[in-house]
């Protein structure tokens, strides 16, 4: 099969969670299958593999965004998209609008609904839902990467329906990667957090949450892993009393993330929505318990593993936190039932149950 990517997620950002599930595709499909990428800005750092894949980048038009059009013409011309076989964008933005002319199959992904159910905080001038809407409504098959994602794609477009199909994500974090107890992080204890910190993703809670738990266990740490402090969060946590407590790791790469999950009490995960949740997967993968939201597509993933609670009751998720404290059995039993959930989930499934798609629209 001849598939054309149109790489506009490769130059919107340098690394991220749709990049990796289209890096991941790529290189599991057929030696003899041609994968094309589109791009303004080429090959960065993090870049598909395939024996066959062939780049197209206009990077010359990248320099000036005046010059954007041209490029967008000059890859129209380069790629030849009208003999591709299939085309698969990899966002609801193209670089390449004339695809929208494409007669062939069209695949779309759809990772979450956040833009329509958060547009004033996520979408403000509704320019990306509505991208997304001309995505589906054009697609001949929308991948969904859970159940959840899929329940609420129909209910925004229920003339979608059976034009949907469930392929889960996966975890490529390698946990077996020198990684063991004597690499973990040492003592003192922590919980940690790993993410964006949006509205949505209810770090609040989690801060109220530790104001409560931390005056009875102050031996604990809560670390997290994401971008930079804003200073409504800085000051929230000043005024908490809890600043010495909060450690702000940064931005990490695999390898010592996956020291972070191995070395935490738990990872803690209070967001009131997401698509599929990567990180229960990791956590659980590496051999941490996993304490989470029962909401959206979580539950989907973490199955008996986790310790749920309800995303609005920091009382309830300050209970949780203590649980795991004060319980190694508890903790233990998360850990095993983790695993084995965890094992469920694998890129060579996604990939297959993606490519056999593929091979359905083009019969």
């Amino acid at each position: 099969m001849r598939i054309l990517y149109d790489g506009f997620i490769y130059d919107w950002q340098q690394f991220g969670g749709i990049n990796r599930y289209f890096n991941e595709i790529i290189r599991r499909l057929d030696p003899a299958d041609e994968p094309i990428v589109t791009t303004f800005l080429g090959r960065r750092d993090f870049w598909p593999v395939h024996p066959r894949l062939r780049p197209l980048r206009s990077r010359p038009f990248a320099r000036l965004p005046a010059l954007a059009p041209l490029g967008r013409k000059w890859l129209e011309a380069r790629t030849g998209w009208s003999r591709a076989d299939l085309v698969h964008p990899t966002y609801y933005h193209w670089l390449t609008p004339a695809l929208a002319d494409f007669r062939g199959p069209l695949v779309a992904t759809v990772h979450d609904m956040i833009h329509e159910l958060f547009p004033d905080e996520l979408d403000p001038d509704r320019a990306l839902a509505r991208a997304k809407r001309r995505l589906v409504e054009r697609a001949d098959l929308i991948l969904c990467n859970s159940e959840s994602t899929r329940r609420d794609l129909v209910a925004f477009f229920p003339a979608a329906a059976a034009r949907t199909r469930v392929t889960p994500l996966a975890t490529s974090l390698a946990p077996a990667a020198g990684v063991d107890a004597a690499e973990a992080p040492s003592a003192p204890p922590y919980f940690l957090y790993v993410g964006g910190r949006e509205t949505y993703k209810n770090f609040s809670t989690l801060l109220s949450a530790w104001r409560q738990f931390f005056p009875r266990h102050r031996e604990y740490r809560l670390r997290v892993v994401g971008g930079p402090w804003q200073p409504a969060e800085a000051a929230a946590i000043a005024e908490a009393g809890v600043g010495g407590s909060v450690v702000h790791e940064g931005k990490t790469d695999d390898l010592h993330l996956a020291r972070l999950y191995r070395g935490s009490v738990a990872l803690v995960y209070p967001s009131r929505y997401e698509g599929f949740g990567i990180p229960l997967l990791e956590a659980m993968r590496c051999g941490t318990a996993v304490i989470c939201a029962d909401t959206s597509s979580l539950p989907e993933v973490g199955g008996d593993a986790p310790l749920y609670f309800n995303p609005a009751n920091a009382g309830e998720l300050c209970r949780r936190l203590e649980e795991v404290a004060e319980s190694s059995s508890l903790r233990s039993r998360c850990v095993e039932r983790g695993r084995l959930r965890s094992a469920g989930f694998s890129w060579d499934r996604t990939a297959e149950a993606t490519r056999q798609a593929y091979a359905e629209l083009c019969r």
